[in-house]
């Protein structure tokens, strides 16, 4: 169940959030601008420990931070946007939905010239696309026809990639230049008739 979306700009200030379900809160953050500058301060705090502690450092390392009560999933844009999802901690990885709502964001906020960088998000296309049902569909649809993309590539690197049930890829190398023997073939070991 996803609770809410939050997008942030590069200097920390919501410019759009849309709240699905309304789950309690401490008293002390009944101010809906202090919440999502307490947001916007988890991830910011995590992505710099994790600049910290990594050995390769990325601009994208934080995907999911899961608490006891909820799940925060979260997409950094090379430039500086912030897409949060909040949601329940059984929920699966809604990574291809932040990718299908950044997808949305450039079509529907960034091309639009009435729009100016880094004000509140009033496009009510873009509103419209935001809701749950939508977003999980659309993103659906896209990753059923991006894995199809993806598998014909890897055919012709000669390497086959699976994914289970808990989405760990499981590579698998083939060897597509050994002849493949055919149950309708002769054995290999049985000699072969000559003609005269």
């Amino acid at each position: 169940m996803i609770y809410g979306f939050y997008l942030f700009e590069r200097k920390g200030n919501c410019i759009y959030f849309k709240e699905f379900v309304k789950f309690s809160r401490n008293l002390k953050t009944k101010n809906e601008k202090e919440y999502q500058k307490f947001l916007f301060g988890i991830v910011r705090t995590l992505k710099s420990f994790c600049h910290f502690v990594s050995h390769t450092p990325k601009d994208n390392i934080i995907r999911v931070v899961t608490t006891q009560s909820f799940k925060l999933h979260v997409m950094l844009t090379p430039t500086g946007l912030t897409f949060c999802i909040l949601s329940n901690i059984d929920t699966h990885s809604v990574q291809q939905t932040l990718h299908f709502l950044y997808d949305q964001y450039i079509t529907y906020v960034s091309k639009n010239p009435l729009q100016n960088a880094g004000e509140p998000i009033e496009s009510q296309l873009f509103d419209a696309k935001t809701r749950p049902n939508k977003a999980i569909q659309q993103s659906n649809k896209q990753t059923k026809q991006k894995k199809m993309t993806y598998t014909i590539v890897l055919f012709e690197k000669d390497e086959l990639n699976f994914e289970d049930d808990n989405k760990k890829k499981i590579k698998k190398k083939q060897d597509f230049t050994t002849p493949k023997f055919h149950p309708n073939q002769k054995s290999r070991n049985e000699p072969t008739k000559s003609t005269k």
